[in-house]
């Protein structure tokens, strides 16, 4: 033993200097923007706000984003090319949640126009006239629009893109803003094959 010190700084060196003695540590977690920016960007915009060759998709619900860029998109909903499927090997499981976690902070609309084009628009068309579901919701009651909103359609059959539409919490679409949303519709025309003259609200 070296004279004039203490075995505990022997004991500290000797750990210091051995390069493999202890855990490596964790590796960090996944940058979001990063992921994004780096696969999505280039079509979807630099934050998710849509371009001429793909929608926004700000606010993803998680389960029908990851079935989408699991499964990719052919050409449809008025964009001229096709969304190709990423599989874990581009894009990891922890990377993917990494982004859409990116895409969930987005700042939240606060008009009911910007609502509904974040939340609906994609489905049921920028003027709610029916979109690539084919169902116009323009000059919707409010009753049926808080019921659709709150309760959606399909479950978790993310393939029936026709069908399927999520639901939502209060904490991520407030009554306030549905009630938004609605008020909106309410100034949009008739779709065409709607023959309800009934335009009055309810509660």
């Amino acid at each position: 033993m070296m004279r004039g010190l203490p075995l505990s700084v022997l004991v500290l060196g000797a750990c210091a200097g051995d390069p493999t003695g202890g855990d490596p540590p964790p590796p960090s977690p996944p940058d979001g923007a990063e992921v994004f920016r780096t696969s999505c960007a280039a079509c979807h915009g630099p934050d998710g706000a849509g371009t001429a060759d793909a929608p926004q998709i700000q606010s993803p619900v998680a389960g029908y984003a990851t079935f989408v860029v699991r499964q990719g998109r052919g050409i449809e909903m008025g964009y001229r090319t096709e969304m190709p499927a990423f599989g874990t090997d581009a894009i990891s499981d922890d990377e993917l949640a990494a982004a859409i976690a990116f895409l969930g902070a987005a700042p939240h609309p606060t008009t009911g126009m910007d609502l509904y084009l974040r939340y609906c628009g994609n489905c049921h068309g920028p003027t709610a006239q029916g979109g690539r579901v084919g169902e116009g919701i323009a000059r919707e009651k409010r009753s049926e629009v808080f019921e659709k909103v709150r309760e959606g359609h399909g479950g978790t059959n993310y393939g029936s893109r026709k069908k399927y539409m999520p639901s939502w919490t209060t904490a991520e679409l407030s009554d306030a803003d549905v009630t938004s949303i609605a008020a909106y519709l309410a100034t949009l025309p008739k779709p065409p094959d709607d023959d309800d003259d009934d335009d009055d609200d309810d509660d």
